[in-house]
């Protein structure tokens, strides 16, 4: 019983040490989403935000229907907000007929660093 406590907790810590990187990661690139290519306009520091997190903390990104429901907008205006994000900055998946977005990660770190 106490093998089985301790894989456990050393699950549990690295669970816990992966968050916290997610976390710190999360911070620095929320402070310089105003640094994204037409951040300034309409939504798109939101839809910034949202595909920053899905980056993060998803495996295929946001789905469509998420971007619609989390930023209250129409499909025609979200397409027009993801045409406005460089092809080289967003990745778009396919998934049993459905849309999931992310933001690059690698590619916006190169942007940063110009």
């Amino acid at each position: 019983m106490e093998m089985f406590l301790d894989i456990v907790e050393k699950s549990l810590q690295q669970l816990l040490e992966t968050l916290e990187e997610k976390k710190h990661k999360w911070e620095y690139y929320c402070q310089r989403i105003g640094s994204l290519p037409a951040a300034d306009k309409n939504d798109m520091s939101h839809l910034y935000g949202l595909l920053i997190q899905a980056a993060l903390f998803s495996n295929i990104g946001i789905s469509r229907e998420e971007l619609l429901t989390q930023l209250q907008l129409s499909e025609n205006t979200l397409r027009s907000r993801l045409r406005l994000i460089p092809d080289k900055l967003l990745i778009e998946n396919r998934q049993k007929g459905r849309k999931y977005y992310l933001l690059d990660l690698d590619a916006a770190d190169k942007l940063f660093d110009v």
